[in-house]
């Protein structure tokens, strides 16, 4: 074992460098040829743990869970060869109970994320809706086994500019406010959550707007007022999901109306209160609130608090009343 022990690290230098993996996931990536660290007792002391040329073996495994640690670090900059190895293997470590739901679901994200970034920038969605599809499965699975306390989720999740990490959020988020409300069905919550994920499949790079495009009915507080191609994106994404058979007419609704509000002031069409799929207004909640914690162009992220406070402001007016005080109240829930 290597002994090299670097400097100190301040605990923000640590989050910044480093991303932590539970030890469990080593199971899956042990083969990778990264350094893998591991934090002292005082949390800011940074050890090389295992070099890049030295395998793990199960026994070390074993001997690290006797001890009680729970997390091994890897660099950033070792990422993507960290994930590729985790997607590998993406349906065993979503079913692997030595994980934690949570730990599960944060590793999946993880895993997922390249392959999805690319898909996104594919001329055809096809990679991209099989993928979505993929980890539609994976999020029903682990939300409607175990409760999920956003208050503590929230911090781990992913949270930038990518496509990527907005789509896998809010499937999260949705999945999870249905469930609060009483969806029991695994099924219901893998097609809530596939909907989710294609909801903005409209702002794809490779989609042209029409030659008749006109300027969208309403305004949205999401979004900056003149985007005309982020006023057209729910009809593009309805009338590229509306070719596939494999989308139901509920997941193209929430990809249509996910921007209409519940006051009419939304978009493409104007909807009021129940003329808009239930659905589609679910998401509108949780994709409003992903989008301010996520931070918009130009804008710096809020924190869950304080998007909380913007949702509570639209309750009833750009927002469902019902959904919102529901997901504020699922976010407060110890």
């Amino acid at each position: 074992m290597n002994s090299t022990r670097p400097a100190a690290a301040s605990p923000q230098e640590t989050e910044s460098t480093f991303l932590a993996l539970p030890l469990a996931a080593f199971a899956y990536v042990g083969s990778a040829e990264v350094n893998v660290y591991c934090l002292e007792r005082d949390q800011s002391t940074v050890r090389l743990f295992r070099p890049h040329d030295r395998p793990f073996t199960a026994t070390e495994l074993g001997e690290l869970k006797r001890r009680g640690t729970q997390t091994l670090l890897v660099k950033y900059s070792d990422y993507s060869q960290v994930t590729s190895l985790l997607y590998a293997n993406l349906e065993d470590l979503a079913k692997d109970a030595r994980i934690t739901p949570s730990e599960r679901m944060v590793l999946a994200q993880a895993a997922i994320h390249d392959v999805l970034e690319i898909s996104w920038g594919m001329l055809r969605p096809d990679r991209f809706v099989d993928l979505s599809r993929r980890f539609a499965g994976i999020v029903s699975g682990l939300v409607h086994a175990a409760d999920a306390n956003l208050a503590t989720m929230f911090p781990v999740l992913q949270h930038g500019g990518s496509y990527a990490v907005h789509a896998t959020n809010v499937a999260y988020y949705a999945a999870v406010l249905a469930r609060v409300l009483g969806e029991s069905s695994v099924d219901r919550l893998r097609e809530f959550a596939l909907g989710a994920m294609l909801h903005d499949l409209g702002l794809r790079p490779q989609r042209q707007l029409p030659s008749h495009a006109a300027p969208s009915r309403g305004t949205n507080w999401r979004h900056e007022d003149g985007e005309e191609s982020c006023s057209w994106h729910p009809q593009l994404a309805f009338e590229e999901l509306s070719a596939r058979p494999d989308v139901t007419e509920t997941q193209r609704l929430m990809a249509y109306q996910h921007h209409e509000n519940v006051d009419g002031t939304g978009y493409p069409v104007g909807l009021v209160g129940d003329e808009i799929h239930p659905w589609s207004r679910l998401l509108s909640v949780v994709d409003c609130f992903d989008t301010l914690t996520c931070g918009l162009p130009g804008q710096n992220r809020l924190s869950a608090p304080s998007a909380l406070v913007v949702l509570e402001a639209h309750l009833g007016q750009s927002l469902d009343a019902e959904y919102t005080e529901c997901w504020i109240k699922a976010f407060h829930r110890k």
